[in-house]
């Protein structure tokens, strides 16, 4: 197989390329991005067993649109009329089946109708409708600012069509909406997209940024640039592979997938460094078919078994239960297997390509002779080494006893990013930003919401929010 790979170079490194660019194509077709961290914590918990129980029988309450609307002042007759406006053309939204809001809470003297659409309260002054509503409804506070600046919309998309346009449909409404009014997004499924858009742009810079400082580093160990080359190109390959297999088995980029390209480009230009160090070292006495040989022969078993333990590491983690950590699990070792695939099949006819018209052995790599006599020294004192190794093992497993496990969903948001920015101003502006969501059986078996069951929506309304809470009119 190695003397077949390295009889042909020219027409092995072509088909290498052919098949890099075709698991290219396969990338910019079917791989997706997936910015729900909150996949993570799913498992066999009883909280994410509940959730999934929530997510089937209600249409994925995740996937509401949550707007926070702000005007100067939404006790004025013209703001609040614009709100108004606003609830009622996303209420007309093609794919929206209903939008919560401040014109939705209940009259608790009852009537059927809302309470700002009852007609005693509708006569009033915009500041008298409100103050009247906050002391009639104990939710109001949570959709409405104390300065009145601020508002909170709810809008329940239709589960039977696809994500992609409602959010067209939504945007298009939004903008059609006052220009004295600024609409923003802070729902669940806003913060996923924004945690998307994150990851493309850290890839963007995280994949070539660490393809160029590794490659910088090849230079400077072995100072000829064809060097330097030759040690990307395996990375780089099995980056596309690895990518290519992801898209066509299913598995999303997610924030922890994201780990992936940096640690594939790092082990595999470090693969290649062993070998290529290797093949120098033979080639200062043989021929460049022999010491690449040679070289691979010497190293590579190395390399399988660094990778291998790698990949039992990846492995490991289908013992957590997660479905977002189980897809590390699997893609971990594909792509630690398909990299070190690549070293092995495209670094031999790299180096007889590169290295054709410009022997190797000519190539002296940096020494670093102060750094193997400090090695060498630290062998003849081994005891202390063990002593030294010893304490430092207990003070980290001492510091390992002391880290607070926890998870914060803004942690994979750019603090720089706007979504960061609105969720801290509805958070100075609002009581509260999460929604919490309560799973009750029905108390009629007939379908529909029948006297039965809003009888105890309401009693859990009153236990929720105050004696003055109810449930929506039909």
């Amino acid at each position: 197989m190695m003397n077949a790979l390295m009889a042909r170079p020219g027409r092995v490194a072509a088909g290498l390329a052919i098949a890099t660019v075709l698991c290219v194509v396969v990338i910019l077709m079917r791989l997706q991005v997936d910015g729900d961290v909150a996949r993570a914590i799913k498992g066999r918990s009883e909280v994410s067993m509940a959730h999934a129980l929530l997510e089937a029988r209600f249409a994925a309450p995740s996937k509401d649109e949550i707007l926070l609307v702000r005007t100067d002042d939404f006790a004025t007759d013209a703001a609040l009329r614009a709100l108004e406006d606003l609830v009622i053309d996303l209420q007309l939204t093609p794919g929206v089946r209903g939008v919560f809001s401040l014109f939705a809470l209940p009259d608790p003297e009852g009537g059927g109708v809302s309470f700002l659409a009852r007609n005693d309260i509708a006569a009033l002054p915009a500041a008298e409708r409100l103050d009247r509503l906050d002391r009639a409804a104990p939710i109001a506070p949570y959709l409405l600012s104390k300065d009145r600046s601020a508002a909170l919309l709810m809008v329940l998309p239709d589960p039977e069509l696809p994500d992609g346009e409602v959010l067209d449909n939504l945007t298009e409404t939004i903008g059609l909406a006052d220009p004295a009014l600024s609409v923003s997004p802070v729902s669940l499924a806003a913060l996923q997209r924004e945690i998307s858009a994150a990851l493309i742009a850290d890839q963007l810079f995280l994949a070539p940024g660490s393809t160029l400082l590794c490659v910088m580093i090849a230079l400077l160990l072995f100072r000829s640039w064809r060097a330097a080359v030759l040690c990307a190109v395996p990375s780089v390959i099995g980056l596309g592979w690895t990518f290519a297999a992801m898209a066509a088995l299913g598995f999303p980029m997610d924030p922890f997938m994201a780990i992936m390209p940096t640690l594939i480009i790092v082990l595999g230009i470090a693969d290649s460094v062993h070998v290529f160090h290797a093949v120098l070292r033979h080639a200062e006495t043989m021929d460049l078919k022999q010491a690449t040989a040679r070289g691979l022969a010497e190293t590579m078993p190395a390399v399988m078994l660094a990778s291998l333990t790698t990949m039992l590491a990846f492995a490991s983690l289908l013992y957590v239960g997660s479905p977002t950590v189980a897809n590390l699990a699997i893609v971990g070792p594909i792509g630690l297997a398909l990299t070190t695939l690549a070293v092995w099949l495209a670094l031999p006819p790299a180096i007889l390509l590169l290295y054709r018209s410009h022997p190797p052995g000519r190539s002296r790599p940096l020494q670093f002779a102060r750094i193997t006599g400090a090695a060498l020294w630290l062998l003849d004192r081994r005891g202390r080494v063990v002593a030294v190794a010893l304490v430092l093992l207990a003070l980290l497993f001492a510091a390992q006893t002391r880290t607070v496990a926890g998870s914060r969903l803004m942690d994979h948001v750019p603090r720089a990013g706007g979504f960061a920015e609105t969720l801290a101003a509805l958070q100075d502006v609002l009581p509260g930003s999460d929604q919490n969501f309560v799973i009750l059986d029905a108390a009629d078996p007939a379908e529909g919401v029948q006297p039965a069951d809003r009888a105890l929506l309401t009693r859990a309304a009153k236990a929720l929010y105050g004696t003055g809470a109810g449930v929506v009119p039909d």
